[in-house]
């Protein structure tokens, strides 16, 4: 197992954090380290590059956060820099380094040895920004700059971007690519900067209301396991049982988007459907068709009632049995086989790039958190993890469906042994300051006092959760009881870039198609 790094390469280990190891190098051995790591392990990924302030304005800190995918060992490396120095880029190693390391130079300034075209079009300042004052005006955008053979917007409202691809082309094969950027930069990470938990909670899931159960659950996990919080049983399962809902859902509004990108009508309109009478379990459950103001720090606010999860278990037959005939009589069909048949990316695409979810498995790659690195209670339940063999868009588009009945068959298995007992945490009066004379916490106070009372001690939280589209990632800093720094990462974040080299050399009709069944959501990527 991979471990005790200090021993093998010249790596101080500065700390244990709950979920990972946190280790120190010297700038300018951090390459050769790199090197080397990548060099004597199988399977070690770059997830994610974090840039915070160093102890003058005139310093930087850039943590590099690596998975052993194989051992789910999660380690990090933390370089100090001054914003004079030249930062050596490990791109050539990783290839994903790419899109961490373009937006951290444009963004705060970050001078790296590898070059990179403008990410945004051309202003006077970046809402991200940690310093606005110093970072020269940006050079014009290649957007701005180049023409174009073609110009693709979305042809159909339900699409969750409004997306512009740039294309150039020679004999009607794609030289080049640009995907649009800078409509949804609003500086989304910096506003959270100075803010409560309460506020937020409130935030996220109101400007990711899609994934609001994802990262409210990235958040409150992230907290609880540095701040030693044991979520009650119940809790656990009922997380478990919203958290595999959401990704159902997330599945079939794939499945909407896909099926009116391509045209096929009837499984378009099913699967509106299905998705209807999901949201409807959510809003008898939340009150929303999202589950919003759900899960909290120590717990989740509302328990499940028995006729919730008698209604929950009726429509999981229904939902089963009306995807199965559809996906017998249509989606298995010859004509749907060819209509998908596009060729999706490579297994070295996964490894350089850091690919996850189902289009990392519709190649053949067997990685899911929720396997190697299992929470709650994922270790005891039964479900499989469908695999591709082709890598093409059939592939994907058939582990969707198929992990929609293995969700299901981890909700049935989890409300037929729903614990009882307490939604929150045993232990979780010590992180709240009541005004004096107010009664201790219980079960019926518990929404309101996580809101009004909750007080969490200076804290550095990461935390990793298997979405519906692959792994996502949070990394929040808590100092004086408000958020001090805090970073978003999901699979679109690599995608896209990805998506930018993998169209060049295909057909002009493949575009669309391809940026369908990849799945960007470029607000996760601008923030």
């Amino acid at each position: 197992m991979m471990s005790n790094l200090e021993n093998h390469f010249d790596l101080k280990l500065v700390a244990k954090h709950s979920e990972y190891e946190e280790y120190y190098s010297l700038s300018d051995e951090f390459e050769s380290t790199c090197f080397c790591i990548q060099s004597r392990f199988s399977y070690v990924w770059l997830t994610d590059i974090i840039v915070t302030k160093g102890h003058d304005t005139n310093s930087f800190n850039l943590k590099y956060y690596f998975i052993n995918v194989e051992k789910f060992h999660f380690f990090s490396i933390n370089i100090d820099c001054k914003l004079s120095d030249q930062v050596k880029s490990i791109a050539h190693l990783w290839q994903n380094a790419v899109v961490f390391e373009q937006e951290i130079g444009e963004l705060y300034g970050v001078k790296f040895s590898r070059q990179y075209d403008p990410l945004y079009f051309a202003n006077d300042f970046f809402p991200m920004s940690i310093n606005k004052n110093n970072s020269e005006k940006s050079p014009v955008a290649l957007e701005e700059t180049e023409d174009y053979n073609c110009i693709y917007h979305p042809r159909i409202n339900l699409f969750k971007n409004n997306y512009e691809l740039k294309l150039k082309l020679e004999d009607n094969l794609v030289s080049t690519c640009r995907v649009g950027s800078g409509k949804y930069h609003v500086g989304f990470e910096q506003i959270l900067q100075q803010k409560t938990l309460k506020d937020t909670y409130f935030n996220i899931e109101n400007y990711f209301p899609r994934n609001s159960l994802l990262w409210s659950h990235l958040l409150s996990f992230g907290l609880e396991s540095e701040q030693q919080i044991e979520v009650s049983n119940k809790a656990k399962a009922i997380r478990m049982v919203l958290l595999e809902l959401d990704r159902v859902m997330s599945h079939i509004q794939f499945i909407i988007e896909v099926s009116a990108q391509f045209g096929v009508e009837i499984l378009y309109s099913q699967a509106v459907g299905w998705l209807k009478r999901l949201q409807s379990l959510m809003i008898n459950y939340s009150g929303n068709e999202y589950g919003k103001n759900i899960i909290r720090f120590g717990g989740v606010t509302k328990s499940i009632s028995h006729d919730w999860l008698s209604r929950t278990t009726n429509e999981i037959v229904w939902l089963e049995s009306s995807i199965l005939s559809l996906y017998k009589t249509l989606i298995q069909g010859e004509h749907f086989r060819d209509t998908f048949d596009i060729p999706l990316i490579t297994k070295k695409d996964v490894d350089l790039w850091g690919v996850t979810g189902p289009l990392a498995r519709a190649i053949g790659v067997n990685l899911d958190l929720r396997k190697i690195n299992p929470i709650y209670y994922y270790a005891d339940i039964e479900f499989d993890v469908p695999i591709g063999v082709k890598g093409t868009g059939f592939d994907l588009f058939s582990i969707r469906i198929e992990e929609i009945f293995q969700s299901f068959k981890i909700i049935v298995q989890v409300l037929n042994n729903l614990p009882s007992g307490s939604i929150m945490a045993d232990n979780l009066n010590s992180f709240l300051s009541y005004r004096s004379g107010e009664r201790q916490l219980d079960e019926v106070s518990y929404k309101s006092s996580v809101e009004n009372y909750l007080t969490v001690k200076d804290t550095k939280a990461v935390s990793l959760f298997e979405g519906a589209s692959g792994v996502y990632g949070l990394n929040v800093d808590i100092k004086g009881n408000q958020v001090d720094r805090i970073k978003f990462n999901s699979p679109s974040f690599v995608l896209k870039k990805l998506f930018e080299q993998t169209i060049v050399a295909r057909e002009l009709y493949t575009v669309e198609p391809l940026w369908s069944l990849f799945n960007i959501n470029l607000k996760e990527i601008e923030r």
